[in-house]
């Protein structure tokens, strides 16, 4: 079923959300409810909450690396939520320790020679969070790879500046054959984005969102950048200076599920 966007913080909407929901459990066709964050998880448990049978169960983002969430700290206050983390680090008697999905990754060499001077292609995707621009990265970017040809997924950072091929939105099919066609894929810090980019075969170079700058609603894409550089599973741009070499490398390897 399809309910409204429910941007961050917007708990008006997501009140809204519990009345359809209810109605929808209440048809006897669920057994339990499963999410791994997002605002939307809040509405979906206070109304399997109030439907009678039916299993609670919270995996909290990978991309909480020091906490749970806001929504995960809502849904774990209801009584018969089950919920896990997927870091050790975190984890207590409340707090399970649950699978991690980047255990699912390894790296391999990838034998490739890269001519001097040649243009690369670059898919720059900035994801769809609404209403947080990203104009620091798509500067950086600009102007330190403009010369290569790039297609942009900008999300609400929508412009009618920048070289190449630039769209608000893509579908999943477009995004897949965006990213293999690339031969370098620069994404916002987002976790799925990030996973998605590595199930392709593809090492994903980093740009990470700051609430300093207004970019998101916290740091949590710091934690996600971290986690996958210290795995050796990503590389982080530099937004305030050179990055010589970060191509190359990104392409000198790539990722494998196991």
């Amino acid at each position: 079923m399809f309910l409204p966007y429910i941007a961050s913080r917007d708990w008006r909407t997501a009140l809204r959300s519990v009345g359809p929901l209810q109605t929808e459990f209440r048809k006897g066709h669920y057994d339990m409810v499963f999410s791994t964050g997002a605002a939307l998880a809040v509405p979906a448990f206070i109304a399997a909450s109030t439907t009678a049978g039916m299993r609670r169960y919270y995996l909290e983002s990978v991309s909480r690396f020091d906490g749970p969430s806001l929504s995960g700290r809502i849904v774990s206050a209801i009584p018969g939520t089950q919920v896990y983390t997927q870091h050790a680090e975190w984890s207590s008697k409340k707090w399970k320790q649950g699978p991690c999905v980047l255990d699912d990754y390894t790296l391999i060499s990838n034998e490739i020679f890269v001519p001097k001077n040649r243009r690369l292609k670059i898919f720059v995707t900035l994801g769809t969070i609404r209403p947080y621009r990203f104009d620091r990265a798509v500067d950086a970017i600009v102007k330190q790879f403009g010369e290569h040809d790039i297609v942009w997924q900008l999300g609400v950072t929508n412009r009618g500046d920048l070289p190449g091929y630039a769209t608000a939105m893509m579908d999943a099919f477009q995004f897949d054959s965006q990213v293999e066609r690339a031969d370098v894929v620069i994404t916002h810090a987002g976790v799925g984005s990030a996973m998605r980019i590595m199930d392709l075969g593809k090492t994903p170079i980093m740009v990470t969102r700051s609430k300093d700058h207004g970019e998101h609603v916290d740091n949590h894409q710091n934690q996600i950048t971290r986690e996958l550089t210290r795995r050796g599973l990503a590389f982080e741009m530099n937004l305030m200076g050179p990055n010589p070499g970060l191509l190359e490398a990104s392409m000198a390897q790539r990722p494998k599920a196991v």
